[in-house]
């Protein structure tokens, strides 16, 4: 079996009318997912062809939720294809078989781009600060939105967020530690939501019998989603429920050690 490089891989340790938000929790009765493991956070369809369960990397509480709604769809739904962002290896059990999503080179791209970012993070958060302080003193409009490029930089922009910075991306004279960052995470969201096409694009290939149970981070899930609903493709959300906090830090790490894990092959 290949190498599996996943920053969630601790998971293996184990045209349908889009339903109006307060059909969520009928659903949820219907496929036996329980409170207490996650929630219907988006659907399309009565019977989910596709299960999109949004990954928390590296949360232990996510991943031990998440490893639960894998049995439950395995048991209540037949659910027997489990496929893995951050993973290009194949592999079988008794009960199940799970896939790699990952294609190698946009995997590394977006790792590189990542790793890019954060060498010019600290920098371009000052000068960030910087700008802020001079706009404040002089009363000035603050044009563009400070607030939206720090959380480009920081990597936490959700998908809607991404498209309306994408709407006008910010663009500075002269190059910088800020251009460079900017730049550098430009193209992790573009390279992550082309991923996000290769993930669909391989499960449909792979696909065998049965609803297919698909674990990618959130950021994936919503243009998948939408990808599936102007298919006719019926699938369901669901997010593991997150009742502890103090992980942030293990995103971070996990991607580290993906990073030297990546060098040395």
């Amino acid at each position: 079996m290949k190498r599996i490089l996943a920053v969630g891989v601790s998971i293996l340790s184990l045209a349908a009318p889009v339903l109006a938000a307060g059909s969520f929790e009928a659903l949820q009765k219907k496929l036996g997912i329980p409170l207490s493991e996650g929630t219907v956070v988006d659907a399309s369809g009565r019977q989910p062809e596709m299960i999109l369960i949004q990954d928390v990397h590296r949360h232990p509480e996510a991943q031990q939720h998440i490893r639960a709604m894998i049995l439950s769809a395995m048991r209540r739904m037949g659910a027997k294809e489990i496929f893995l962002e951050g993973a290009w290896a194949d592999g079988q059990t008794a009960d199940y078989a799970f896939s790699g999503l990952e294609d190698q080179d946009a995997y590394r791209a977006n790792v590189a781009a990542y790793e890019a970012v954060e060498k010019d993070r600290a920098a371009a958060l000052q000068e960030i600060d910087t700008a802020q302080l001079f706009e404040n003193a002089f009363d000035a409009d603050s044009s563009p939105s400070w607030p939206l490029i720090k959380r480009l930089v920081l990597l936490r922009l959700k998908p809607a967020e991404y498209a309306e910075y994408a709407k006008h991306p910010f663009r500075a004279a002269t190059a910088s530690a800020l251009t460079r960052a900017v730049e550098s995470a430009e193209r992790f969201y573009g390279v992550a939501n082309r991923r996000s096409d290769i993930f669909l694009a391989k499960a449909k290939t792979l696909h065998q019998s049965g609803p297919q149970v698909l674990v990618v981070g959130g950021f994936h899930t919503a243009g998948m989603a939408q990808q599936l609903r102007k298919e006719g493709i019926s699938y369901v959300v669901l997010a593991p429920k997150i009742t502890q906090g103090g992980f942030e830090d293990l995103y971070s790490q996990g991607m580290h050690q993906t990073i030297s894990a990546l060098k040395l092959h």
